[in-house]
């Protein structure tokens, strides 16, 4: 390993002593340009998260791509795997309980009993565990083919090594936070989970709930009357950009002229909701990627 990292480190600081490595580049380049023009024209679709768990069913991604994967993934794919067998069940727990300590106090404060607020609970938290349990199910089909994909990356030059400062300080450096793989595998996915349902039970109690339920239909309508009205615009600015535009040049300068300023207004009008809408997105993605520790946040 010393010697492999020695002819690395020798490697990153030679390769600007080489005066004809762009022209043996471009050779290289111009050949397999050359070679492909000789092909049938035959195709095949590479990647994708069905393609990457059949080929990993059938064994072609071990021995044809030479995928190998650490022990430290695969405990944690099993961790979470667990974890969203363990989800429904759990669900069922908490709701079972939490709906039997809210009946009790019902029954014990007859000022403030509320026959409808069992039902709302049963229905947020229902809700709130199916969307939990989607959550945990799509992080962990996702986190395999997007560590297949990183290694295609790297063989492919898509993610730079010798050529890239990253390689040397960055990616060969901190070996030991490798030993966080499993556990951030596990409870990031499981905090993700009850985030993602916590997000979703609660706006359905909102929506439910007599106090805030018009404050929360409101906003509701008025988030559809948003998708409509930019549905609406998405259809008119097509037109529009083919009938006035051709590339960067107006065809028609002077309604071009009129139509953005007419759209400048409408921003102005508009922005308010396209924030909330925006702040929403990224809540959600937010929750989301807790449990994404195969992704770097920067």
């Amino acid at each position: 390993a010393y010697d492999v990292h020695r002819q690395v480190i020798r490697s990153k600081e030679g390769k600007g002593n080489s005066s004809n490595d762009n022209s043996v580049f471009l050779s290289n380049f111009g050949m397999a340009v050359n070679e492909y023009s000789k092909r049938d024209g035959s195709t095949t679709y590479v990647g994708g998260i069905t393609l990457v768990w059949q080929r990993m069913w059938d064994g072609s991604l071990f021995t044809e791509d030479g995928i190998w994967f650490s022990g430290r993934l695969v405990i944690g794919t099993v961790f979470q795997v667990l974890l969203v067998i363990a989800i429904p069940v759990v669900s069922r727990t908490v709701l079972s309980r939490i709906i039997k300590d809210v009946t009790k106090i019902d029954a014990t404060n007859t000022q403030t009993q509320d026959p409808e607020n069992k039902t709302r609970l049963e229905w947020a938290l229902a809700i709130g565990s199916v969307f939990s349990f989607l959550s945990a199910f799509t992080t962990t089909i996702l986190y395999i083919p997007s560590v297949v994909s990183t290694t295609m990356k790297f063989r492919r030059g898509v993610l730079p090594t010798l050529r890239s400062e990253d390689f040397l300080h960055r990616y060969r450096f901190a070996l030991d936070q490798s030993t966080l793989m499993y556990a951030g595998m596990f409870w990031g996915l499981a905090i993700s989970s009850i985030v993602i349902g916590v997000l979703f039970g609660g706006l359905i109690y909102l929506i439910l709930w007599p106090q805030t339920q018009q404050v929360a239909l409101n906003i509701i309508g008025n988030l559809l009357g948003l998708s409509v009205v930019l549905i609406a615009k998405i259809i008119i600015m097509q037109i529009i950009r083919f009938s006035h535009y051709a590339a960067f040049y107006r065809t028609k300068p002077l309604s071009a002229n009129v139509v953005n300023t007419c759209m400048e207004c409408y921003a102005i009008g508009i922005s308010l909701w396209f924030i909330m809408v925006r702040a929403i997105k990224i809540t959600i993605l937010a929750a989301l990627y807790l449990g994404r520790t195969d992704t770097p946040l920067f």
